[in-house]
């Protein structure tokens, strides 16, 4: 194999790309290596962990929880993100229906009750809207 200058040779020139040059032994060596140490520090951390856990436990020491864990309990005020703006507004839609197709109490001390849409309409339609007075307030206005 000749070389030139560069240190490439023809075979390489000719073919477009250096042929050979890489170590596979080198790369499985250093990818082992890798895969070692990730194992020996998650071995030594589950070690850790367990340890201080353990140690609580004997001890009798079951301290309060840290502040943030409180807070995630918590729901935040609103206006909040919807995750699923779709199923919202089905719920939504749900609550308005059963809310406009049932009876129920809109204020129970002022004796004010919420009956289905259906039924309303078929009241309005027997007794009829209350009519304006023609005339008096819209002439004084004039």
């Amino acid at each position: 194999m000749e070389e030139n200058r560069e240190g490439a040779s023809r075979e390489s020139i000719e073919e477009g790309y250096e042929k050979g040059g890489e170590n596979v032994r080198a790369i499985l060596k250093i990818g082992v290596g890798i895969i070692f140490i990730a194992a020996a520090m998650y071995l030594s951390l589950w070690v850790v962990f367990r340890y201080f856990n353990n140690s609580e436990l004997r001890e009798g020491k079951l301290r309060e929880p840290a502040p943030l864990v409180s807070l995630r309990e918590k729901i935040p005020p609103g206006p909040r993100i919807q995750a699923a703006p779709e199923w919202d507004l089905i719920e939504l839609r749900k609550e308005e229906d059963k809310e406009l197709n049932s009876y129920g109490w809109v204020d129970k001390n002022a004796g004010i009750v919420r009956i289905p849409i259906d039924k309303a309409i078929d009241l309005l339609v027997e007794k009829g809207l209350p009519a304006r007075q023609q005339g008096g307030e819209s002439e004084e206005k004039r």
